[in-house]
């Protein structure tokens, strides 16, 4: 089973996606970007990628990004981008 942290601040247009990961066997952690840029939020140890909803999202992409890359357990992860 694949792990996805999954980075949206538009549930309601991507609760399809989120279900057909579900349903496809994924295990889905699910988060605004408001909570992933608190500074006491602390993302899971074992992930294997993250998807980053950038098309409603309320932070600047740029940041976003390289707030999710300065996390150490993220680092190496790939990242899936939604325009």
């Amino acid at each position: 089973m694949y792990r996805v942290l999954f980075l949206s601040d538009d549930w309601a247009n991507k609760k399809p996606l989120k279900s057909g990961l579900l349903e496809s066997g994924f295990a889905v952690t699910p988060v605004t970007t408001a909570e992933f840029l608190q500074e006491r939020y602390a993302p899971p140890q074992t992930l294997d990628v993250v998807i980053v909803d950038l098309e409603r999202s309320a932070t600047e992409t740029g940041k976003l990004c390289h707030a999710v890359k300065r996390e150490r357990v993220l680092q190496e992860l790939p990242m899936i981008l939604l325009m």
